[in-house]
């Protein structure tokens, strides 16, 4: 039996205090294990812990929505996964998810927390995030996620534990609460309803990190109570986005004043998108700054009433929005070239200057500076990056890296965590060859070793040096020689070690060439 003292601080009521003895069941997930299919019901894939449910055995897979009320049931990540599920549904006494280790974790499908779960989902290191492809639904009747970040130095580390979802999606009663260690991100659209009208029905979503949804659709007769602490960082749409308030629908956006802090409206809140309303004369929707200041990229429409409270603000066709919107990031070791390439790509960008590339090897919190890339700066369509770390650590079996985005005006921000195992083993032959080899001239050559590795299409050539200038090429056809002779390939290019990447076909192949 554990004995547990269960403390959580309500920001809309007061303090739950409980204590008692309470039997619980903690299973890790084990992607590596012989047999695992990364599925949420494959046996292999989990280790459970001593049985303390009373009784002597336990289930295999840990059940989703457990009955019983005096058996919780705890679920631990400790290394990267990916679960190959359409939805994963969690309710009754399942309490808890564990990301350790840095883990990330990745849900293909969606994600439902059933009416009255309570579920606590808690991140122990930084740089550790759960990716939910689908949408993350809060059934109606008191569905509440507790997300709590890891520890950090607010003045000087970044906010690096977040929850992504394609789509939310929340009901009646239902509450989403984010420390100010973690955030939530929204992808596309956030949706909140219920059906009868009234405060005592409230939707709750209470930010004291980081919060961000391209749109949000707020349906007819839905309260919603939107919490932001003074440090948090909210913004409700996007550029580009959508707020749609329906009916008589309410948005309450609330400071910290009923905390014991003053009211000075010194919290803030983003509205970058269109602002509409199907709201008529006689049933108008409601927006209210309570102790919350509101910056909206555009004017609201005659159909929202607006009201301020307690110093509370509206700031029209003033607002800001994130500096880069992310798109997705990746890394790939090449292993003839003994490197790894870094791909990044931005949907959007404003007023960035550059990016940092960082690596760390072994201990995920000693990271080192290996390179930058100039940014778009201004950029309202997808920007692809990337970046070769042509000077790996000897011995090096996994290697981290991440992206550090540097505003014009010094701010930054972070990318995800990425992990690339480094490979052992001979490299396969290649189907090219490049000559000379040192190369003491500008020119060099590229034969085709067999004449079927080549069908049709251009083949596209690219030099990089260590300093990242880099030259390409594209060849449309191949004489009979099947040789590639590029005059003046290296001029141009300072000595030491050039990475040459060859791309036909669908396929790419890399070779490294000493300029002496």
């Amino acid at each position: 039996m554990k004995k547990l003292l269960f403390l959580w601080v309500s920001l809309f009521g007061g303090i739950v205090l409980s204590e008692g003895e309470v039997s619980a069941q903690t299973y890790t997930f084990v992607p590596e294990a012989a047999g695992c299919d990364s599925k949420w019901g494959t046996a292999a894939c989990w280790s459970a812990d001593t049985a303390e449910c009373g009784d002597s055995s336990s289930p295999a897979t840990p059940p989703t929505n457990p009955s019983s009320s005096d058996c919780e049931v705890h679920v631990v990540f400790t290394e990267n996964a990916t679960l190959l599920e359409s939805n994963i549904t969690l309710g009754g006494n399942f309490k808890s998810i564990t990301l350790k280790s840095g883990a990330d974790v990745n849900i293909t499908g969606g994600l439902t927390l059933a009416g009255g779960s309570n579920i606590n989902l808690v991140f122990e290191e930084s740089h550790s995030n759960l990716t939910i492809g689908g949408t993350l639904t809060f059934q109606r009747e008191a569905a509440t996620l507790n997300v709590t970040g890891a520890d950090r130095d607010p003045e000087n580390e970044p906010i690096t534990n977040f929850v992504t979802a394609n789509r939310l999606v929340m009901g009646a009663m239902t509450e989403l609460n984010v420390d100010g260690n973690a955030g939530v991100w929204i992808e596309g659209t956030t949706e909140v309803s219920h059906q009868t009208s009234g405060r005592e029905r409230a939707i709750k979503i209470n930010i004291d990190g980081q919060f961000y949804t391209r749109d949000m659709v707020v349906n007819g007769t839905t309260f919603l109570l939107f919490k932001v602490a003074v440090d948090a960082k909210v913004i409700v749409t996007d550029i580009g986005g959508t707020l749609e308030m329906k009916g008589n629908s309410t948005v309450e956006f609330i400071g910290d004043v009923y905390d014991g802090g003053p009211a000075d409206g010194d919290s803030r809140v983003d509205i970058g998108g269109t602002i509409n309303s199907t709201a008529g004369n006689e049933n108008r929707a409601v927006i209210l700054a309570d102790d919350v200041t509101i910056y909206s990229c555009q004017k609201f429409p005659d159909s929202i009433t607006k009201r301020e409270d307690n110093n509370g603000d509206f700031k029209e066709e003033d607002c800001i929005q994130l500096s880069v919107v992310w798109l997705g990031t990746s890394a790939s070791y090449l292993q003839a070239a003994n490197a790894v390439r870094v791909d990044w790509a931005t949907a959007k960008e404003w007023e960035s200057s550059h990016f940092e590339i960082e690596r760390a090897t072994g201990n995920i919190k000693e990271f080192i500076t290996i390179g930058s890339v100039e940014s778009a700066g201004w950029s309202n369509g997808q920007t692809d990056y990337e970046f070769l770390d042509l000077n790996l650590p000897l011995f090096a079996s996994k290697l981290y890296y991440r992206l550090k985005q540097v505003d014009k005006d010094g701010s930054l921000e972070y990318s995800n965590l990425i992990t690339i195992e480094i490979q052992d083993g001979e490299t396969s032959e290649m189907a090219w060859q490049v000559f000379p080899n040192p190369a003491n001239t500008a020119a060099i050559t590229l034969s085709l070793r067999r004449a079927g590795d080549l069908r049709d299409g251009p083949i596209r050539i690219k030099l990089i040096s260590p300093s990242h200038r880099f030259k390409e090429y594209v060849v449309t056809e191949l004489d009979q020689s099947f040789c590639i002779e590029l005059s003046n390939a290296l001029q141009g290019l300072p000595r030491g070690m050039i990475v040459l990447e060859i791309n036909w076909q669908g396929r790419k192949e890399y070779h490294k060439i000493l300029k002496q």
